[in-house]
């Protein structure tokens, strides 16, 4: 038996992939806008502010009230018998504009967290999808190394017909199937969970089938910091919800300023007036009108000045947020952009270095092994190299892919298909 099979195994081994189809990461970006349900909330939430919004700048309802005189007043024109009255309060000029402009900046608040919102699950799924990709990788290493093994069994049996092995070799295969199976039985545990946390962010049964990736977007490769640092300051919806959050703060500030100004309310009353007792007197029976203006009086200072304080105070708040915010992101990013350069150098070197070297050191191997010049055990500890260090460089494609969906996240960039850019 030639070694040919085996090297072209080994080859499997290192680049295999899971028989699946791709879905485009966008699909399945569009299906999260659509259906995942925290997401509906926020939108919800950001109507039910426009609305409040909107009623914020109209004028209260106008009041009507109707009284009958239990004791007719006696008048020269006739008694006094119904009294109809219609007001209207109308607030000091500028008030319902605030208001308005108020609720409008809550709701721009909102808007942005929610983008925000958005933002985290996009990469809380690319990290899933990431994870995915990997398992998928592993079970496809995992069942080609089986196959590899199984055909190093026939390889051992002719060796040990003909005396050039012991019995030990069988053991040793019998272990390293064993121990394969189980490791292929574990991946394919490992991939449902995470099926069901895509599923569950997807907004849909937590047991839909999803396929593994073939691959993953190539991420941006120049992510200079501080350009990263920049976009992120400037883009962030965290960042750009606090700004937003420290506008109203700062209308709902100079709203309670203006409370020290009255509001007025201007009424008209009409009074239902009888025959008078005079007969024939011209004016009998004349109904009055009387035209009224009213106004509050705010002269509760204590009340007023601690209302404009409590504005104030969470005006410096939501800075103070924003500030905190600013640095916490900002440390974030920087950890996210060390993890990508991390993982790079670490691809790089699978890659070009430790796998070439790797898949050289088990051809080599391999035929000693055939020639009687190297044990079974020096075969399979040369396999088992070449594997792990396979499967190290797929995860290392998988955590740069997560670390770019952070920092992509960070600098409130929306996620693209193909490639993650600051």
């Amino acid at each position: 038996m030639t070694t040919a099979w085996l090297w072209w195994a080994a080859l499997a081994v290192q680049g295999a992939s899971p028989t699946s189809g791709d879905v485009s990461l966008n699909e399945y970006f569009q299906a999260i806008e659509r259906h995942n349900p925290a997401l509906q909330a926020v939108s919800h939430r950001v109507a039910s502010i426009r609305a409040q919004a909107e009623a914020a700048t109209a004028l209260p309802d106008p009041t009507a009230t109707v009284g009958v005189y239990a004791s007719e007043v006696e008048t020269r024109v006739g008694p006094q018998k119904q009294r109809l009255s219609l007001s209207q309060a109308l607030p000091w000029r500028g008030k319902r504009a605030l208001s308005g402009q108020a609720a409008n900046a809550r709701g721009d608040s909102l808007a942005a967290g929610g983008k925000a919102l958005a933002l985290e699950l996009f990469a809380e799924f690319k990290r899933h999808y990431a994870e995915l990709y990997s398992i998928g990788r592993e079970l496809a290493v995992a069942e080609r190394h089986l196959e590899l093994l199984e055909k190093l069994a026939g390889v051992v049996d002719a060796k040990y017909r003909v005396g050039k092995v012991d019995y030990s070799a069988f053991i040793r295969v019998d272990v390293e199937l064993d121990r394969m199976r189980d490791r292929a039985q574990s991946t394919r545990d490992r991939a449902r969970p995470t099926v069901a946390a895509m599923n569950a962010l997807l907004g849909r049964e937590t047991a839909a089938p999803i396929p593994f990736p073939e691959s993953l977007p190539e991420p941006a490769s120049d992510w200079a910091p501080e350009a990263a640092t920049t976009a992120m300051r400037g883009n962030n919806p965290e960042l750009v919800s606090l700004d937003h959050a420290a506008r109203a703060a700062a209308l709902e500030l100079e709203l309670a300023r203006q409370q020290r100004r009255p509001d007025f309310r201007v009424g008209l009353d009409w009074i239902n007036t009888g025959e008078a007792v005079i007969p024939d007197l011209p004016e009998s029976g004349r109904d009055a009108l009387v035209v009224n203006l009213s106004l509050n009086l705010p002269i509760r200072r204590k009340r007023l000045a601690a209302t404009a304080r409590d504005a104030a105070e969470r005006r410096a708040a939501v800075q103070a947020d924003r500030q905190a915010r600013t640095n916490d992101l900002d440390a974030r990013l920087q950890q996210a952009l060390f993890d990508i350069r991390e993982a790079n150098r670490k691809i790089t070197l699978y890659r070009d270095a430790l796998i070439p070297k790797a898949q050289e050191s088990f051809n080599v191997t391999l035929k000693s092994f055939e020639s009687d010049r190297a044990s079974f055990s020096d075969v399979i500890d040369a396999d088992r190299a070449l594997v792990e260090l396979s499967l190290a460089r797929y995860r290392a494609e998988a955590d740069r892919f997560k670390a770019a969906a952070r920092a992509q996240s960070l600098t409130g960039s929306w996620p693209a298909a193909k490639e993650d850019t600051p």
